[in-house]
C-alpha cells in the first residue's frame, strides 16, 4: 500500500492531470507562428565566396500544442543554391508556468539543388527533430533543436545520405 502511495504521488508531480492541459496552455489551437534563423559567412581571404543559410517557418496549431506548418531552408553560396522545402509537424510541451518547453517533431519535403557546373538535381527529404524552446514572454521564444535528416539521392533505391543539424532559431506566436 505504501509503495502504491508514492508511486501516485511521482505520477501526480511527473504527469499533471489531463483535464488541465488545455486551460493554462499558451499554445491553443488557432494560434498561428513564425520562425526565423540564418548565418552568414564571409571569409577574409576569398570575398567572392559569400554563403549563407535562411531558414523561415509557418506553422498553425491545430490542437493545443499540436502544430502543423511549412518551412524553407536556402543555403546560398557563390556558384550553388540549395533549397529545402518541408511540410512539417511539431508537439510543443509548454505550460502556462514554465518557461522551457521542449518540442519534438518530424517533416517530410523535397530538396532542389542547383550548381553553376553540374544543373539541377532533387530529392526527396524526411526529418526527426527534437529541442527546447526558451519562451522570453507567452509571444516570444527563442528555439534550439537537434534534426536528423535522411535525404534520398535522386537515382532508383533507398540510397541516401543522413545529416545532423543543430539549429537556433527565433519564433512569434500571433
Amino acid at each position: 500500500m505504501r509503495i502504491q502511495s508514492y508511486f501516485l504521488i511521482a505520477a501526480g508531480l511527473l504527469f499533471p492531470a489531463l483535464s488541465n492541459a488545455a486551460d493554462d496552455s499558451i499554445l491553443p489551437r488557432g494560434t498561428r507562428e513564425l520562425g526565423l534563423s540564418g548565418i552568414a559567412f564571409v571569409t577574409h581571404d576569398s570575398p567572392q565566396d559569400l554563403f549563407g543559410v535562411a531558414t523561415a517557418r509557418a506553422g498553425y496549431y491545430v490542437a493545443a500544442r499540436h502544430q502543423i506548418g511549412v518551412d524553407a531552408t536556402v543555403f546560398a553560396y557563390s556558384r550553388i543554391q540549395d533549397t529545402y522545402l518541408s511540410g512539417f509537424y511539431r508537439y510543443v510541451h509548454a505550460r502556462g508556468d514554465r518557461r522551457i518547453a521542449p518540442f519534438a517533431g518530424a517533416a517530410a519535403g523535397t530538396n532542389l539543388s542547383h550548381f553553376d557546373q553540374f544543373g539541377t538535381q532533387h530529392s526527396l527529404i524526411l526529418r526527426a527533430e527534437g529541442g527546447i524552446r526558451l519562451l522570453m514572454t507567452r509571444k516570444c521564444g527563442l528555439d534550439v533543436a537537434y534534426n536528423l535528416m535522411y535525404r534520398k539521392n535522386a537515382t532508383v533505391g533507398f540510397t541516401g545520405t543522413t545529416t545532423s543539424i543543430l539549429t537556433f532559431g527565433f519564433a512569434r506566436t500571433f
